[in-house]
């Protein structure tokens, strides 16, 4: 399950980079072969499968979600972004990331702590308290991005998949 502030959310809902971003994300599988989400491999019900391809340009890998009216993240005392990833130990190096922009145009990168994160075979839980992106107003959220690569300094990388789920945000306990 992925929910941001009550908001239910699929690959439908996180488009990949081809060709709208322009980046070397794939997310969902093909809607004609079935599911676009995957059932085997989930935290929690379904999972959002991704793949990146960072090894030509632009040399990162993301997707995204957009609303239409800014989310307030603060409502009821909540102050952590959560998600789970989970990669595969066959995956190229790349470093996760989450990005959030507000409706002001304003914009900040977390990177996942552990640079091997993409590799790991089992569920990583990722909390982010929403004060890490600093330059982001928490009652203005516009856009979220999920990538993997440098964004800011683009270079030549890995390629791999992911399975994205339970994005949520939470009041930290």
């Amino acid at each position: 399950m992925i929910t941001a502030v009550g908001v239910t959310a699929t690959a439908d809902f996180f488009p990949d980079g081809h060709p709208g971003n322009g980046t070397g994300a794939l997310v969902g599988y093909d809607p004609l072969a079935g599911n676009i989400m995957e059932t085997a491999i989930a935290h929690s019900g379904q999972s959002m499968p991704a793949e990146y391809n960072n090894v030509g340009p632009p040399y990162y890998s993301e997707t995204e979600r957009t609303w239409a009216t800014p989310q307030n993240w603060t409502v009821n005392g909540v102050d952590t972004l959560v998600l789970h990833v989970r990669g595969s130990p066959a995956n190229g190096a790349g470093q996760l990331y989450v990005a959030l922009d507000d409706s002001s145009g304003n914009s900040a990168v977390v990177n996942h702590p552990d640079a091997a994160a993409v590799t790991s075979n089992t569920w990583l839980e990722w909390k982010i308290p929403l004060s890490s992106f600093s330059k982001v107003t928490a009652t203005k959220i516009k856009k979220m991005y999920i990538g993997v690569g440098d964004r800011n300094s683009p270079k030549a990388g890995g390629a791999g998949s992911l399975y994205i789920d339970d994005i949520r945000v939470i009041r930290s306990e």
